[in-house]
């Protein structure tokens, strides 16, 4: 039972850090890039007449679908552009062929070469739910997949972290992309370490 207990708060802090992560990252970078997906907004509605909630629900679930095929295709993008490196392309015939710009494409190599193009739990997630991948089944994917878990820079409190995979999975969770469910039968599993 203290077991249980011991998971269920390190997955807590693993959420909270994973958000502070995320806030941090869209105030560094000026933009908002983390849309509030998953919330239910049949639960914001209960006074509307029969079947609007439903409607409601739907329309906020082809939200999330439409919000995560758009990161897949940035992702996507960034698989390509490391390709046609990889087969001898410039930077600049790269953007051309993705059209895109040359720094955009810089971007994308710089953020190739740190994954090392290796496929994420993020982009896992994101396929699943464009593709309406059976739940079970991802979440065997990602109890099986291999994780980085946030690393601190000694004597630092909040900044200096550097984030790890991990924090992918449980960043999904908060999104609603992952059911706390999910999100708990992978902790099981994985049993990420307590942050900090």
């Amino acid at each position: 039972m203290a077991g249980n207990a011991q998971r269920r708060s390190v997955s807590q802090a693993t959420k909270v850090q994973a958000a502070r992560v995320f806030v941090e990252a869209s105030q560094k970078t000026g933009r908002d890039d983390v849309p509030q997906w998953g919330r239910n907004l049949a639960q914001d509605a209960p006074n509307h007449a029969p079947g609007v909630a439903d409607d409601i629900a739907e329309i906020a679930r082809a939200a999330v679908t439409r919000r995560a095929q758009e990161r897949l295709n940035r992702i996507d993008d960034r698989h390509a552009a490391y390709r046609l490196r990889v087969q001898g392309l410039s930077p600049r015939d790269i953007a051309a062929m993705l059209h895109a710009t040359e720094p955009r494409v810089r971007r994308m190599l710089i953020a190739a070469d740190a994954h090392d193009d290796a496929i994420t739990p993020e982009e896992v997630i994101l396929r699943a739910t464009v593709h309406g991948t059976d739940r079970d089944e991802l979440v065997h994917t990602l109890a099986t997949m291999s994780y980085t878990f946030t690393a601190y820079a000694p004597g630092v409190l909040d900044d200096g972290s550097d984030p790890g995979t991990w924090t992918q999975v449980a960043v999904a969770n908060l999104s609603g992309l992952l059911s706390d469910e999910e999100y708990e039968r992978v902790c099981t599993v994985v049993r990420p370490p307590p942050p900090g």
